[in-house]
């Protein structure tokens, strides 16, 4: 199962109760700390936005992690458009 979240307060506190429950988590941030402190809440995956540019660059990088396997849920509390439109992409159902 795969969860994709942001690394703010709310996204690193879901990663920490996804994990425990054995979930494989990716962090997707634009802010290099962020993501540093995602790895101590113990995310699998953490993924710069920075490094990709668009909707298409950014969706591959997750599934090029997760094989194609879309994520089981995501915390969308993500303001920027794109990254909801990636969300609503990587996400079954």
């Amino acid at each position: 199962m795969y969860c994709y979240s942001r690394a703010g307060g709310l996204g690193l506190n879901a990663t920490a109760l996804a994990k425990e429950g054995g979930t494989t988590v990716i962090v997707i941030d634009g802010v290099e700390d962020r993501l540093q402190q995602a790895k101590k809440f113990e995310a699998n995956y953490t993924i710069n936005l920075n490094d990709y540019e668009t909707l298409e660059d950014r969706t591959k990088a997750i599934y090029d992690l997760t094989d194609g396997v879309d994520a089981e849920f995501t915390l969308d509390n993500i303001k920027p458009a794109l990254d909801r439109s990636l969300a609503r992409e990587v996400t079954r159902g």
